[in-house]
């Protein structure tokens, strides 16, 4: 925790032992998680030139460019970090996420596929995958893929609200309205299922959807907004 006092070792050890690799990236990531993202990227980009086979720092380098929205650069730096180990889940999954930020649906698909060859379980690319299916209209997979979740982590509050995405679409407000409630119930700081039950009281005529609309609003969805105005003053 003494953030000052590991980062005044590890300037020393880069004063003292310039070629010594391992002291760059070390300096990296505590500057990378003290978000000073640009002064990490330079670190981790001299630990590459000292130790070309360090596949975490180029993944550090992907997640710093993908952070800058320069989504290439971050693609080229994942697919270097799997060149070099490609036993790891997280390097497929944050180029499958650098693919869907660059709306190409399909490559997402292709790696987030390749995270959970490696460990099936691997709840971020479950969650994303998941989410790319139902952008793509691929309900059923969608659907597969937010059960899973929900049976290996019962307490994943997107989940259900994201599967309740998905029954609302096919107009079974019944199961949607049970899903986004137990996402509620789950995490009440999430905006999202309170703006959906909004949605399906409206269409219902159900007078609570004022409620809802401002709960979502109040926590930080101005879409919300919009509706508060048109139908609930």
């Amino acid at each position: 925790n003494d953030y000052n006092g590991a980062k005044s070792d590890l300037d020393s050890c880069i004063f003292y032992y310039p070629e010594y690799a391992r002291c760059y990236y070390n300096r990296g990531v505590l500057l990378y998680n003290n978000n000073q993202f640009n002064a990490s990227l330079t670190d981790f980009k001299k630990n590459i030139q000292l130790e070309p086979t360090n596949n975490l720092a180029f993944e550090y380098v992907g997640l710093i460019e993908l952070e800058n929205k320069n989504f290439n650069i971050a693609k080229e730096n994942f697919k270097k970090a799997i060149l070099i180990n490609s036993t790891l889940p997280t390097h497929f999954h944050k180029l499958a996420y650098t693919f869907e930020k660059l709306n190409l649906p399909d490559s997402a698909i292709y790696y987030y596929n390749k995270a959970l060859l490696i460990d099936s379980t691997y709840m971020l690319s479950l969650v994303n995958r998941g989410w790319v299916y139902y952008t793509i209209n691929n309900f059923t997979a969608a659907l597969n893929d937010y059960n899973k979740i929900i049976f290996y982590d019962g307490n994943n509050a997107l989940a259900y609200n994201n599967r309740g995405l998905i029954y609302m679409n096919e107009k079974n407000y019944q199961l949607a309205i049970k899903d986004f409630k137990k996402s509620i119930a789950l995490n009440s700081n999430l905006y999202y299922p309170y703006f959906n039950i909004a949605k399906i009281y409206l269409e219902m005529n159900n007078k609570e959807y004022c409620n809802y609309f401002n709960y979502s609003y109040k926590l930080g969805n101005n879409s919300a907004l919009y509706y508060i105005d048109k139908f609930c003053r």
